[in-house]
């Protein structure tokens, strides 16, 4: 059996850069559609290029809100000691699609992880730039700006981080964003049986479970063995 590759991500993260929307003259991008997304009256984001053209596309977005708004708050551990919780984190994510693939003669997932550093270049290089403003007209000629010399210098492999660490903190994250509805759906059962305390709440959450079992004729294990089949 042999596998074949249908996209890539590479991204990297970064705090310091103060990056507003009218900053959207200074890149230069091979791709003619650019989007820029906004919060009300706060950045958001950019987006160059298009998914569906399964060539590439980049994201440049604010990774801490999104860790806000979507409950990723397992991301801050992933970020470590450097990380400074009173600046938001910057993400500049590349999106490579099947034909994208193709063009850089990657097949198969072990091409893409050899190739994973040169793509980066060659994305950040040619692909996508962010430019020093001069008096020169051409903006392909402005200089490369400090910020994003440093993008183009990230290292994909040096201080990686584990596969299953990451599984177990987002599944950290995941049970936190859910803890809050979990209590107040268990708090209203518990309300409802008149049940005084968390153990005897459990105990009769327990016992309709049971029953639910016996009605359904699916065991409670089968569902919790299914779930967790669609989290691995």
């Amino acid at each position: 059996m042999s596998w074949s590759l249908s996209r890539l991500d590479l991204f990297c993260d970064v705090q310091g850069w103060d990056l507003e929307g009218d900053d959207r003259r200074r890149f230069v991008c091979r791709a003619d559609r650019r989007d820029l997304h906004e919060h009300g009256d706060c950045f958001g984001g950019f987006e160059f290029g298009r998914r569906t053209t399964k060539t590439v596309c980049a994201r440049i977005y604010d990774k801490s809100r999104q860790v806000d708004d979507k409950g990723l708050d397992w991301w801050p551990a992933i970020w470590g000691d450097r990380y400074d919780r009173t600046r938001p984190v910057l993400r500049i994510e590349a999106e490579i699609g099947r034909q994208g693939l193709l063009e850089y003669v990657v097949d198969s997932p072990s091409d893409g992880l050899a190739a994973a550093g040169e793509i980066w270049a060659n994305v950040t290089e040619t692909w996508l730039t962010y430019r020093t403003p001069t008096a020169d007209e051409t903006r392909a000629r402005w200089p490369i700006a400090p910020e994003w010399a440093q993008i183009q210098r990230a290292s994909l492999r040096n201080e990686a981080i584990g596969v299953q660490r990451v599984r177990a903190l987002r599944r950290s994250g995941e049970i936190r964003k859910l803890l809050p509805t979990l209590v107040g759906y268990s708090a209203r059962v518990g309300a409802l049986l008149r049940t005084e305390d968390i153990d005897t709440t459990i105990a009769a959450i327990g016992e309709l479970f049971r029953s639910d079992e016996l009605r359904r004729g699916v065991p409670f294990a089968h569902r919790v063995a299914e779930r967790a089949a669609e989290e691995a």
